[in-house]
């Protein structure tokens, strides 16, 4: 279901009376997410190269992920 929900633009609604699992399949599309994205860094030959690029907003440093790892 992730791979489907990453190829589709828009929005899905999920709706129900309270019970059937809606938080619970919010948590699981979001675990699959950051487990995919774990997979994504642990694969590159040099992990380290994510914290490459710093930006500063407001002051304080940041480094955003790059958008070939989280894509």
């Amino acid at each position: 279901m992730v791979n489907s929900l990453g190829k589709a633009e828009g929005l899905i609604g999920v709706n129900g009376p309270p019970g059937t699992g809606k938080t619970t399949l919010l948590c699981d599309v979001i675990a699959e997410i950051v487990t995919e994205r774990a997979r994504r860094i642990a694969a590159l030959d040099r992990p380290v190269a994510l914290f490459e690029d710093k930006i500063t907003v407001t002051g304080k440093g940041f480094f955003p992920l790059k958008a070939d790892v989280v894509a």
